[in-house]
């Protein structure tokens, strides 16, 4: 029998107890050996029978393990991938990966055993999506439009919090929505080269509350996306794919959105085999289930891993570029 793989939790908050924890349970390949947090998670960790623990100055002090979640705020999440690369840890992070692409460049220079919690790409929608513009079924892909948010009323979120705090969270939407967005961009079309144009951004204070962002794609054909997220202006989830045959229209944001097509002409006929329902994600513990499922058997079968995609080295670019361009408005 294989090895049972220990994980380490360093992070109690909601994603984890939502999330991690449920997921991580109920897989026979791995066992929790604590939940850490910076005060002493000793209820929720006593819910799945390990240790919780308090985190210190010294971080040495935490135990060994095979894998560690590293479900913290992004601004302080560097220590901690300097202290288990140093051991040897695989990393299991939550998203953002890093604050900008000095600092996600420079971890990745500590070790590649290291993955992102990027999941909305394990989305049904995102996979048969990725199929159609490979397959080029629908002729050339001439443009999109993505955008997520819309105006919001109190968001709940306590003054103290850390997404309040620029230094913890990276300061507003882009960071902490909308990387989730140019994920799925920059997986759906990873075969082509994609850049800033122009972006704009609306703060309030240090923290942005809107973004738009005019993108450049360059490969086989060259064609613009138009992205924009926010809580400021008036927004829809959505996001369009136009081809030269077909418009396709779906929510981004929502596991259980399906493509909605709309034929402009004769279409390609191409065999194609659209990835069954239940392959890919439906729900969100569809998607982060997936996403922990496919690390850990890279581990357990001691495959090669590509710390650039795991982690998309190009969401951190992009997240960079539409900041450099947005605060040169």
């Amino acid at each position: 029998m294989t090895r049972k793989l220990e994980i380490g939790i360093i992070g109690a908050g909601r994603v984890t107890s939502t999330f991690h924890l449920p997921i991580l349970s109920s897989l026979n390949i791995i066992s929790i050996k604590y939940v850490a947090d910076i005060q002493t998670p000793k209820k929720l960790a006593s819910y799945y029978k390990t240790e919780g623990i308090e985190i210190g100055d010294d971080l040495s002090l935490l135990p060994n393990c095979d894998v560690v979640l590293l479900a913290t705020p992004v601004g302080v999440r560097e220590r901690y991938i300097h202290e288990f690369s140093k051991r040897g840890t695989a990393i299991f992070s939550e998203k953002p990966f890093a604050l900008d692409l000095e600092s996600h460049k420079r971890y990745l220079q500590l070790g590649n055993r290291v993955t992102c919690n990027y999941m909305r790409t394990c989305y049904s929608s995102i996979r048969q999506l990725k199929k159609i513009v490979a397959s080029g079924m629908f002729g050339q892909l001439k443009g999109a439009y993505v955008s997520e948010g819309g105006i919001q009323g109190a968001t709940g979120i306590a003054k103290e919090h850390y997404r309040t705090k620029v230094e913890l969270s990276g300061g507003g939407v882009l960071m902490e929505t909308g990387c989730h967005t140019l994920s799925q961009l920059t997986y759906l079309l990873e075969d082509h080269e994609m850049s800033v144009h122009d972006a704009e951004l609306i703060s309030e204070g240090e923290i942005d509350v809107h973004v738009g962002a005019n993108l450049q794609v360059t490969g086989e054909n060259e064609f613009n996306i138009r992205f924009e997220i926010g809580s400021a202006k008036p927004l829809r989830n959505v996001c369009l794919f136009a081809f030269d045959n077909t418009m396709i229209q779906f929510d981004h944001t929502d596991p259980k959105s399906a493509l909605r097509l709309a034929p402009t002409g004769k279409t390609k006929r191409v065999d194609l085999e659209i990835t069954p329902t239940r392959a890919w994600a439906r729900t969100l513990n569809q998607a982060h289930y997936l996403k922990w499922r496919m690390f850990l058997d890279k581990l357990l079968s001691n495959q090669d891993i590509d710390a650039k995609s795991e982690t998309s080295l190009d969401t951190t670019r992009m997240i960079t570029e539409i900041r450099e361009k947005g605060s040169k408005r």
